[in-house]
């Protein structure tokens, strides 16, 4: 359970933070093997290639106010990335390998990777 109390850590210290889907709490009966994180759907998934000029700097603003909260999310892959159905709108998903004591001043390997597989570099 250490990751999903680790994404549970993440979504609580991030419910403020625009382009992170809502958290509704964990589920699951008592003395049983398995829990269920409930979060609100923020969509499908994108392709980098998806995105356009506006997306793309709307998901490096979402990762950098998520590291600027101390979130280190630790998988920033395009199966994260997603785009609501409806809006258009873009959220960052899956904090289960996240790391909540994290502090960048706005730099560090996960933001310039991501600016690199966003072609912003």
């Amino acid at each position: 359970f250490d990751e999903l109390f680790r994404e549970m850590a993440a979504y609580e210290r991030l419910s403020q933070v625009p382009g992170v889907p809502k958290y509704f709490g964990v589920f699951g009966p008592l003395e049983c093997a398995w829990a269920a994180l409930i979060v609100q759907d923020a969509g499908v998934p994108v392709s980098w290639d998806s995105l356009d000029p506006d997306e793309r700097n709307s998901v490096f603003e979402i990762a950098l106010n998520i590291h600027r909260a101390g979130v280190h999310h630790g998988d920033l892959a395009p199966r994260n990335v997603v785009r609501d159905h409806n809006e258009g709108s873009i959220a960052i998903i899956d904090f289960g390998h996240a790391s909540l004591k994290h502090t960048c001043h706005d730099h560090c390997a996960e933001l310039l990777s991501l600016q690199q597989d966003l072609q912003m570099l």
